[in-house]
């Protein structure tokens, strides 16, 4: 039956995917390397790839540890096959159909290389808020890139507010240790809320500093002509501030599990963007919360943040002006 080598030890047939796992001591041995860090990234990129096919559609992973004598005794008996990353793949699909080899493979290796946790990755989350404006003019203000020493606050803000937020550190070729925050220097609408955690995930790999420089495809106020409401003030505008964290997914997760726990609220950060908005608004006063949220949930939130203030101005009979009306890109 046809296969297909995808990478060193990794094969797939129809819905079966199998797995050469080596240990350090075969590795060595197949790439004549001594490096414990390659070996990892190695470990790494491989898993990448079974990811991937999992991700196209629904297979069975199978893991064969490696034994290189078994190996080497199956390679003679198939002298048509050269030693290499498609024999070592075939052998791994052929012992994973064998019941009994399979066994006795686990037997003699019962633990399994362990993949790396600290593999180099990025995790972009937004700031909402629904920022009041009084008139069209305002929307300018907000289209204005954010002053640096303005980001730099909120930066260190989220520093001391997330302690693992430690010095970020590259320790192999996709490994890291540590993490690090970014902070984009534009309030985007959610019209480009997918372009710029695209880009983030691309570039920041490639970037040392904390602050991004972001030009959004669609600004404010255009976002807000678009709507046909230039009219309908006061007007509440959906502000998204993109916010990035990149270093060892081990840490992002511990991050991302912190944020869950404390509902995306951190005082520090909702002090520090209001009083950015205030600032570029040239008045004070603003109150709210500044929730900070992954971004498969922002698009959720902010029409929720919307719905929930139609209600309140529904039911608010002494409110100044005709309505408040959403700034989103839907």
């Amino acid at each position: 039956m046809c296969h297909e080598i995808v990478f060193d030890g990794v094969a797939w047939r129809d819905r079966l995917v199998v797995v050469a796992a080596y240990d350090f001591s075969s590795w060595q041995k197949i790439t004549g390397s001594e490096e414990v860090e390659a070996y990892k990234d190695f470990l790494i990129e491989q898993e990448n790839v079974v990811q991937q096919l999992k991700n196209n559609r629904t297979v069975l992973v199978i893991r064969v540890p490696f034994d290189a004598e078994d190996y080497q005794a199956w390679l003679k008996a198939n002298p048509d096959l050269r030693d290499g990353p498609e024999a070592r793949g075939i052998w791994a699909l052929t012992a994973a159909e064998d019941h009994l080899k399979l066994v006795a493979l686990f037997r003699k290796y019962p633990d399994l290389p362990r993949v790396p946790e600290d593999c180099e990755s990025v995790r972009v989350f937004f700031g909402i808020f629904l920022a009041p404006l009084s008139c069209l003019e305002e929307a300018d203000y907000l289209d204005q890139e954010i002053p640096r020493q303005d980001l730099e606050k909120i930066v260190r803000g989220l520093q001391a507010e997330l302690p693992a937020l430690t010095s970020f550190e590259r320790v192999s070729r996709l490994r890291a240790k540590g993490a690090r925050v970014v902070v984009c220097n534009h309030f985007i609408t959610d019209w480009d809320a997918g372009d710029v955690e695209t880009l983030l995930n691309q570039d920041l790999c490639f970037r040392s500093s904390s602050l991004y420089n972001y030009t959004p495809r669609t600004k404010i106020r255009e976002s807000l002509e678009g709507t046909g409401e230039k009219s309908m003030f006061p007007l509440a505008a959906g502000l998204l501030l993109p916010v990035a964290f990149h270093g060892a997914a081990n840490v992002l997760d511990f991050l991302e599990s912190c944020l869950e726990e404390f509902c995306g609220m951190l005082p520090g950060f909702s002090e520090g963007v209001i009083a950015v908005i205030e600032k570029m608004l040239r008045r004070k006063g603003i109150l709210g919360v500044v929730p900070l949220v992954p971004s498969y949930l922002a698009e959720s939130l902010l029409e929720n943040l919307v719905a929930n203030l139609k209600i309140v101005v529904a039911a608010s009979k002494g409110m100044s002006g005709s309505s408040i009306a959403q700034l989103t890109g839907n």
